[in-house]
C-alpha cells in the first residue's frame, strides 16, 4: 500500500471516528435535557380527632340495645358499697339518674327522692363530661389554617408557593433527594424548610404513596424537563406551620376542599392517594 492511500484510510477513519463521538456527545446532551428531576414531596395529615356522627338509623338501634341493658340488668347493691348519706352514694346516684334518662327519656326517675345525699346539684353537674363540639369557632369563621376545624374529617396541608410555580397551590413539594439520602429524609427535611420546626410530624413509612409527573414550562430555564414527584406520607401530632419565605400561604383542607384549591391538571395526579373521609 502506497503512503498516501495509508494517509487517506487513516485520515477517513479519524473523521469517522470524531464523527461518532461528536454523536454520542449530541445523544448524551439531548438524554440529560429530556430528563426529569427526581424530588420529594409530602402528604401532611391531621387525622381524625372526632368520631363520625351515627346516622339515624345507628343513632336508634344504639338507643334501643342501651333501653333493653338497663331494663335487664341487676340493680346495683349501693347500701352495700356507700355509706348512706355520703358524697360518694349521692355522686352515684346522680350518675345512675343521668344514665337513667339517657336511657329511657327526660323525666325518668325525677320523682326519685335524694335528699339524704349532701352533693349538691352543681357538683353533679359539675362532675358530668362534656363532649367535644363538633362545630368550632374555626369552622364557624371557615379559619382554614386552624387544625381544630372539620374534627371528624382527615385535614392536609396544602402550601401556596411562588408565582413562578407551576401549581400555586400544592402540596410541600420540590426537595430534591440529595446524594446517599433517602426518600423519608428528603421527605423530613423538606417539611422543615418549607413549613418550619415547629410541628411534630411523623413520615410513614419509607416507600412513596404517589408519584407526580410534571413538565416545565418552555420558557423556564432548568437543567431538566421537569419533575417527578415522589410523595411521602406524614402525619402531625402537635404545632403548627410557620411557613418561611419562599412560602406565601397555607390551609388545612379536606378532599373536596383541594379539588377546589388546587389546578385540575393536579388534583387528577393527587386524587387517589387521598382519603374519601
Amino acid at each position: 500500500m502506497s503512503s498516501s492511500v495509508f494517509r487517506k484510510t487513516r485520515w477517513a477513519s479519524a473523521r469517522s471516528c470524531f464523527s461518532d463521538q461528536r454523536c454520542l456527545a449530541t445523544h448524551a446532551t439531548e438524554a440529560k435535557t429530556q430528563s426529569h428531576l427526581l424530588t420529594a414531596g409530602v402528604v401532611l395529615n391531621r387525622a381524625p380527632i372526632l368520631t363520625t356522627a351515627p346516622t339515624p338509623f345507628e343513632r336508634a338501634f344504639y338507643d334501643y340495645q342501651r333501653r333493653i341493658y338497663r331494663a335487664l340488668q341487676n340493680p346495683f347493691p349501693d347500701y352495700f358499697y356507700f355509706k348512706d348519706g355520703s358524697v360518694l352514694e349521692g355522686r352515684f346516684k346522680a350518675e345512675e339518674r343521668a344514665r337513667e334518662k339517657e336511657a329511657f327519656g327526660k323525666g325518668f326517675g325525677e320523682a326519685v327522692d335524694d335528699s339524704t345525699s349532701i352533693l349538691t346539684d352543681d357538683d353533679a353537674e359539675r362532675e358530668q363530661e362534656q363532649p367535644k363540639l363538633r362545630v368550632t369557632k374555626a369552622d364557624k369563621l371557615k379559619d382554614y389554617k386552624s387544625l381544630d376545624r372539620r374534627g371528624p374529617r382527615n385535614l392536609y396541608l396544602l402550601i401556596k408557593g411562588k408565582p413562578t410555580d407551576k401549581y400555586a397551590w400544592r402540596f410541600p413539594q420540590g426537595a430534591t433527594v440529595r446524594k446517599d439520602e433517602l426518600l423519608h429524609e428528603a421527605a423530613q427535611r423538606l417539611l422543615h424548610e418549607q413549613c418550619g420546626d415547629a410541628m411534630n410530624t411523623w413520615i410513614v413509612g419509607r416507600r412513596p404513596i404517589g408519584l407526580l409527573e410534571f413538565n416545565y414550562p418552555t420558557n423556564a430555564e432548568n437543567d431538566h424537563v421537569g419533575e417527578k414527584v415522589f410523595f411521602m406520607k406524614g402525619h402531625i401530632f402537635a404545632g403548627q406551620v410557620k411557613p418561611k419565605d419562599d412560602i406565601a400561604d397555607f390551609a388545612w383542607l379536606t378532599k373536596e376542599e383541594i379539588e377546589q384549591w388546587v389546578d385540575k391538571e393536579y388534583w387528577n395526579g393527587v386524587k387517589d392517594i387521598l382519603s374519601d373521609w
